[in-house]
C-alpha cells in the first residue's frame, strides 16, 4: 500500500514502505460561537434555534412593506411597516422599527416608534427606546431604558 508523507520541501511524495492502509484525519467539527440568550416572558430565546415562522432582519437590512404570517420577528437592522401581529417581538440594539405592532411579548433594545400593544410582557433593555403610544400588561424597564408618549396598562378584559 502507499502512504502519503511529507517530504522537507513542503510537497508530499509516496511511500511503499508501510504496509498499513493510509487513514484520513476526520476533520472537526466546526465551532459555533456562544450567543447570548435572552428571556422572552418565561421563555429562553438563543439565536442559534430559530424556529419556523420566524423572521429575522439581520443588521444593515432596510425592510418596508408588509411582513404576515411572523410568529417571532427580531430586527437587528431596521424595520418600517403599516402594522404587525406577531407572538414574540425583539428589536436588538442597532435595530429599529417604525409602525404598528401587537404581540404576546417584546423586549426593546433598539428604537420602537410608532404604537405597541403588547399582551403580556414588556421588557425595555438600557439601550431600548419607545416613542409613541405604549399599551402593556407586564412591564420591566432596565436602567437607563427609555419610553417617550403615552403609556397604558391594558386591562384584564383588554386584548
Amino acid at each position: 500500500m502507499f502512504k502519503k508523507t511529507p517530504s522537507f520541501e513542503g510537497s508530499s511524495s509516496l511511500s511503499d514502505s508501510d504496509s498499513r492502509p493510509a487513514t484520513a484525519e476526520t476533520p472537526s467539527a466546526p465551532t459555533v460561537p456562544s450567543v447570548p440568550r435572552r428571556v422572552i416572558g418565561n421563555r429562553p430565546f438563543a439565536f442559534q434555534s430559530v424556529e419556523a415562522h420566524t423572521l429575522v432582519v439581520g443588521e444593515g437590512i432596510h425592510i418596508r412593506g408588509e411582513i404576515s404570517n411572523a410568529q417571532r420577528l427580531i430586527i437587528q437592522g431596521s424595520v418600517k411597516t403599516e402594522r404587525i401581529v406577531c407572538t414574540d417581538f425583539v428589536i436588538e440594539e442597532k435595530g429599529s422599527f417604525e409602525g404598528t405592532v401587537e404581540t404576546e411579548n417584546a423586549d426593546i433594545a433598539g428604537i420602537m416608534d410608532g404604537e405597541i400593544v403588547i399582551k403580556d410582557n414588556l421588557t425595555v433593555q438600557s439601550t431600548g427606546k419607545l416613542l409613541g403610544k405604549t399599551l402593556y400588561r407586564k412591564l420591566r424597564v432596565e436602567h437607563g431604558g427609555r419610553i417617550v408618549g403615552d403609556i397604558e396598562v391594558l386591562a384584564d378584559d383588554q386584548a
